[in-house]
């Protein structure tokens, strides 16, 4: 799984890693070198020559120089250079956001196990050795959800180049790289965090509008459910909750549901800390307040209930379409 160590000082910070691969080569050892002068974020730069995971307990790279002075890397024909990976891109306020100080590890290519074929990524595990790997965590996003580059994004956008070396050293096939392709061939911007294969997978939600992209096999489907989490007062909507906090579906295991389709989201864990939006309303009648480990439950029939979703009671719409694929993927 190793692709490369990086480390930087604990008062230093990583604005983004720009990876330089060598061009259809076999070879099992990493190269290092400066930055790269003249970019716009300061960045390190590598020469990564594998992806292998036989290569995680023979090598090991420390990034080498100040990320604070960018330098020159001359960068020949042997070899292709991949875009910066940044940490976030921000819609407010800095376009693009450092990684957190101390952030050192390994960078990774993951794929869970009895995946879908466009399923897996891009990924930083943070340790300081081969021998911490498998014990240690994943760099984290704001959002919860584990940093990642998806196999959608690196299979659609050109400047991903590591996506020869996935090839070449098969850890991701031609077939699943032209799946990618077919399925996202009219999707002009693919986000890793809100791409969903089954049930049971965590996304992140913000107690507003949620918005998924489910991927099948042969088809993908956008989810969007933009009154999960909002309630109405004098025919005007509004979202009662702030906050975000990782979730799922999962299946109901509610006897009266016995035989049926029938899905719940459960609230896995609290991100941003909960609160109301407007302190003299009270929406706990019709949406109670997200808690840590529960299932949400809403209004229906004068109580407060899960949330539940009889994926065959309405078919054909789009919240029974996604939710159906993402059952099928289960089995």
């Amino acid at each position: 799984m190793l692709l490369l160590y990086i480390g930087t000082p604990r008062s230093q910070r990583l604005r983004s890693i720009s990876l330089l691969h060598r061009a259809y080569t076999s070879s099992s050892r990493f190269y290092s070198s400066p930055s790269l002068k003249g970019t716009a974020a300061i960045s390190g730069t590598f020469f990564v020559s594998t992806l292998n995971p036989a290569a995680l307990q023979a090598f090991r790279v420390r990034f080498p120089h100040s990320i604070d002075r960018p330098s020159h890397s001359l960068v020949g024909r042997r070899y292709k250079q991949d875009r910066h990976l940044y940490y976030l891109r921000q819609n407010s306020g800095p376009h693009l956001s450092v990684f957190p100080p101390g952030s050192s590890g390994f960078l990774y290519f993951y794929r869970p196990q009895y995946s879908m074929p466009c399923e897996g990524g891009l990924r930083f595990r943070l340790a300081d050795s081969p021998e911490d790997f498998e014990s240690a965590q994943d760099l984290i996003s704001p959002n919860g959800l584990p940093w990642q580059i998806s196999l959608p994004q690196i299979s659609c956008r050109e400047h991903y180049h590591l996506r020869d070396q996935l090839l070449l050293e098969s850890l991701v096939s031609r077939y699943q790289i032209s799946r990618c392709r077919h399925l996202f061939r009219d999707v002009n911007q693919i986000f890793s965090h809100n791409l969903i294969f089954r049930l049971n997978q965590e996304f992140s939600v913000n107690f507003r509008a949620l918005s998924l992209v489910v991927v099948g096999r042969d088809k993908i489907h956008r989810l969007v459910l933009p009154h999960l989490f909002d309630c109405q007062t004098d025919n005007v909507r509004w979202y009662p909750w702030a906050g975000s906090a990782i979730a799922h579906f999962e299946k109901s295991t509610n006897p009266q549901y016995e035989g049926k389709r029938v899905v719940h989201l459960r609230v896995v864990r609290i991100i941003v800390p909960v609160s109301p939006t407007y302190e003299d309303r009270t929406p706990t009648k019709v949406i109670a307040k997200p808690e840590e480990g529960q299932l949400l439950c809403r209004e229906h029939r004068g109580n407060l209930q899960p949330w539940a979703c009889d994926i065959d009671a309405k078919p054909g719409t789009s919240i029974a379409v996604g939710l159906s694929m993402l059952w099928d993927h289960d089995k």
